[in-house]
């Protein structure tokens, strides 16, 4: 038999990295005091139950923000080749997840990519990603497969470590897992990616300033 060659045709690209920002433990202590009257779990918590919104506009984030706005610029120039356009975060705000609460699966609008940013060691719920052409496949076959791998899984699931940052498409269906422990809480903060410049099409091009 020839050999069988695959190609990854319009992959779903999840990037992940190590941030240790200098003022982080300024930003842990902030965001738990943020989060001390979170005393009550939610089965699945509900957009903005366990949120701490804006932090895009606080001074104590602005350097975490342009830090970030220049990694996710190295992936969009070297591994997008996308010149001429700047990516800025429009969106940034802390979680937080107690023992016995969870998240429903969701995505993010009005923003091109995602990220979250995990500055405490410990982590107990996951994020669990689904595919985005799970719903486009007629059959269902789970029952015949032998062993999960990235060619046949519906869903990933990432156990986040201390100082991990992962930016994924914000179309990308994901879901907090559920906190299991005791006594430890799931502190991250998430942000949305736009972009400004312009905006070259064959056509017609677009100013966002």
């Amino acid at each position: 038999m020839n050999e069988i060659k695959c190609e990854d045709l319009f992959p779903t690209r999840l990037f992940k990295t190590k941030y240790n920002p200098k003022n982080i433990e300024e930003i842990k202590k902030y965001i738990i005091e943020n989060h001390e009257h979170h005393k009550t779990p939610n089965k699945i918590s509900m957009s903005r139950d366990n949120a701490f919104l804006g932090l895009e506009n606080d001074v104590r984030f602005f350097s975490v923000k342009r830090d970030i706005e220049s990694i996710f610029n190295k992936i969009l120039t070297e591994l997008y080749q996308v010149h001429s356009i700047e990516p800025y975060i429009c969106s940034m705000w802390s979680t937080c997840n107690i023992p016995g609460e969870g998240g429903q699966m969701h995505m993010h609008t009005n923003s091109y990519f995602s990220g979250v940013f995990y500055p405490f060691k410990e982590n107990p719920s996951g994020i669990n990603f689904f595919s985005p052409i799970q719903d486009k496949i007629p059959l269902d076959i789970a029952g015949n497969i032998l062993q999960w791998n990235e060619f046949n899984s519906p869903n990933y699931l990432m156990s986040p470590k201390e100082c991990d940052l992962i930016f994924f498409p914000s179309y990308l269906l994901h879901q907090i897992m559920f906190n299991d422990s005791k006594d430890k809480r799931r502190h991250s903060i998430a942000f949305n990616i736009f972009l400004k410049g312009n905006f070259k099409a064959p056509t017609s091009n677009l100013l966002l300033n």
